[in-house]
């Protein structure tokens, strides 16, 4: 073998194989799991769509009915909402002073939560979280909850 033969790689060399024996791997055998595919791209996330709801008849709405005789209350009416409850609020037990502070803070905290306060009476209002609408007969959903807005800014909580 010349040098220029060695320096391009060009090996006449019989017994370049001399170093390579024929090697067998016994067969064993491989149970193959089908490849995990993730149709149209949907995350791997386990949702729980079963209810914690004790009722057997599936789905249903709690509505609370809260009468209010102090201040402290208006935490757990909030509480409610956040939890997806509709709340009826009847404030005729809180004191004149205190009525108009309630409902403020209650109808801020449904506003930030996405809900809807409606006035039933003076003194009844129905707070409800984002999932509940509100409809009255004779109204169409758009109208009440425009003439429900025009009420909160305007009215103010009689005291008796």
């Amino acid at each position: 073998m010349s040098f220029l033969d060695k320096l391009f790689g060009r090996d006449y060399d019989d017994n370049r194989y001399e170093y390579e024996e024929d090697y067998y791997e016994p067969e064993t055998d491989v149970m193959r799991q089908p490849p995990n595919v993730n149709p149209a791209g949907k995350s791997g996330r386990v949702l729980n769509l079963s209810s914690n709801n004790p009722h057997p008849g599936g789905n249903q709405q709690m509505i609370e009915i809260v009468e209010p005789q102090s201040m402290e209350t208006m935490w757990q009416i909030c509480d409610y909402v956040r939890e997806g409850k509709t709340v009826i609020c009847n404030i005729e037990g809180i004191s004149a002073e205190h009525r108009q502070r309630l409902v403020d803070f209650v109808t801020g905290a449904a506003y930030a939560m996405d809900g809807e306060i409606q006035p039933v009476s003076q003194l009844i209002f129905v707070f409800t979280p984002r999932t509940t609408r509100i409809g009255r007969d004779g109204y169409s959903t758009d109208d009440y909850a425009f003439a429900s807005d025009e009420y909160m800014r305007n009215a103010r909580v009689f005291a008796r």
